[in-house]
């Protein structure tokens, strides 16, 4: 005989581990700030495509909706369009400079 399952308490789970990756991204981000909005790098962008390395003047817009998003995936209750809003400004802020892709961003 199996027990009834609480899914209040699933549902608590899976809201706790999104609110701690996303606070995670947030502190990634703001920590590494150096090498996605400031220009003082002590290494150059890498662009996936070279057509590509005029987008370097909207990274710090870019940033700014990465944030965002993360922070409103936290106080809204439409967490799929705050996660595909920082999915898309992630990936246009990794065109440019591939670099960014580092392992605690996928």
């Amino acid at each position: 005989m199996q027990e009834p399952v609480d899914h209040d308490l699933e549902t608590d789970n899976l809201t706790v581990c999104q609110t701690l990756v996303s606070k995670s991204f947030i502190a990634s981000l703001i920590v590494a700030q150096w090498g996605w909005v400031m220009d003082k790098r002590t290494y150059p962008h890498l662009p996936i495509l070279d057509s590509l390395s005029t987008a370097q003047m909207f990274e710090p817009l870019l940033y700014a909706v990465m944030v965002t998003a993360l922070l409103a995936f936290n106080f809204n209750s439409r967490k799929m369009l705050s996660a595909a809003t920082f999915a898309i400004a992630a990936s246009a802020t990794i065109e440019p400079d591939q670099t960014r892709l580092q392992p605690w961003l996928y």
